[in-house]
């Protein structure tokens, strides 16, 4: 399994950004050399995916595979698949809890345990 926390959040992104797309768009975008900053938002305007620290980016992700967060006041925030319980393999702290929730997804994705 990949070392996802030694990777940078723009890392993070194009990870999930990959896994996220059909087969032959995957294809298509690394052919063409797209990166996460193509995505086409509502509204027809270009914007940077970035899900390490944008909610509405990680939100769908956090949902569609059952990911807990729980922030601490002091101390880095931990997230989990609530599924299989704080007690599981992919628990992650970090101080960011979206780069922890992103991070927890790639190792359920690694693991085939992902709902979406």
């Amino acid at each position: 399994m990949k070392d996802y926390s030694a990777m940078s959040d723009d890392e993070i992104a194009m990870e999930i950004f990959l896994l996220n797309l059909c087969e032959s768009a995957r294809k298509l975008a690394i052919s063409r050399g797209m990166n996460h900053h193509d995505v086409l938002r509502g509204g027809g305007e270009w914007s940077k995916y970035d899900p390490c620290n944008n909610p509405a980016d990680a939100w769908p992700i956090i949902m569609a595979n059952h990911i807990g967060i729980m922030p601490f006041k002091s101390g880095a925030a931990t997230a989990w698949p609530t599924s299989i319980g704080l007690l599981s393999n992919f628990h992650v702290k970090h101080e960011n809890p979206l780069r922890a929730a992103m991070i927890c997804y790639l190792m359920m994705k690694d693991a085939g345990k992902c709902y979406g």
